[in-house]
């Protein structure tokens, strides 16, 4: 999936960057406009592309606001002499209400009671698998898919089962946009089929989707749901996180383009409306919105009737297949 632009906002007061939550950028919201990221590589899942290493002094409780915020949070990984600092803003982030994603690195501990992920790329550039036995039990992990750096089937599946033998329950594979320059320093060192697979490529030789079959059949999730919310419009927003998931996969499987995108639109819609959702169901009357068509309508009578969707469960078997 491209990188999409991110929106610069001010919530209150704070300036941070906007994004629709989309289930291949693990449904991120918020992010700080500014932020003091690891010196090691890292995966920036905000932009779906290999994060920048910057640094600076500012206290990290400035950077974002000290309330709770609609909508998950994205924190990436810091150097080690400020994880202190930003496990403490996750803490308060997550005492104000907020839903917080702390991207680790292997070998880090998890903040309390914060949503983790642990980047894999540095361990996957140096092929030290070890490091993966770090790897905090039941959190996230992320997969970088990158030519011939990270996709290799041997590597993938070594790396599956020592994810399992860590009690990771969960990962997610990602294919980043890579510009010229990262091109050629993923190259540096390295054979020439590896430059050849980065240049010249074109597809990584274990696709997002080959890649989910595999994570499924190690006994790993390689999908990851909307985070839930509390408040007047928990229904809006889970109802929201099944239909993107739909246009997602669906888009992914490339069934046809119009109806994808009309499941795309109304997860959009069912993002910003502001009567819920769930009571004009009860009350028969999903009707009047003009984006709720038939098979949409079908979706979210199956979602509140039952809570899931086996359309969505149906996409997910069939590209994890």
């Amino acid at each position: 999936m491209a990188a999409r632009l991110s929106t610069p906002i001010r919530v209150r007061g704070v300036r941070v960057l906007e994004q629709s939550p989309e289930p291949g950028r693990l449904w991120v919201r918020y992010r700080p406009a500014v932020w003091p990221t690891a010196a090691t590589p890292w995966v920036d899942v905000g932009e779906c592309a290999i994060g920048a290493v910057a640094t600076f002094a500012d206290a990290l409780g400035d950077l974002l606001p000290s309330e709770g915020i609609d909508g998950r949070i994205y924190l990436p990984p810091v150097r080690s002499e400020r994880r202190a600092e930003r496990d403490d803003l996750a803490a308060r982030l997550g005492e104000a209400g907020s839903t917080v994603l702390v991207q680790l690195l292997p070998g880090e501990s998890p903040p309390a009671g914060c949503e983790t992920a642990v980047d894999l790329l540095q361990t996957l550039l140096s092929a030290d698998l070890d490091q993966i036995s770090g790897t905090a039990a039941g959190a996230l992990a992320i997969w970088p898919l990158i030519p011939g750096v990270t996709d290799r089937s041997r590597l993938v599946q070594d790396g599956l089962e020592r994810l399992v033998d860590a009690g990771v329950e969960s990962v997610f594979a990602l294919e980043p946009t890579l510009d010229a320059g990262e091109r050629r320093w993923l190259a540096e060192n390295r054979s020439p089929e590896v430059f050849d697979a980065l240049f010249h490529a074109p597809a990584p030789e274990v696709s997002e989707r080959s890649f989910a079959a595999a994570a499924r059949a190690a006994g790993l999730g390689p999908f990851q749901d909307r985070p839930e919310v509390d408040g007047p419009l928990a229904a809006n927003r889970r109802a929201a996180g099944v239909l993107a998931a739909i246009a997602d996969l669906w888009l992914r499987l490339e069934r046809p383009v119009g109806r994808g995108q009309a499941y795309l639109r109304a997860s959009r819609w069912a993002d910003r409306l502001e009567r819920d959702l769930e009571a004009l169901w009860r009350e028969g009357n999903l009707h009047v919105l003009e984006w709720v068509d038939g098979e949409i309508g079908q979706v979210l009578e199956e979602l509140f009737r039952k809570g899931g969707s086996s359309l969505l469960a149906e996409l997910r078997d069939e590209f994890a297949g």
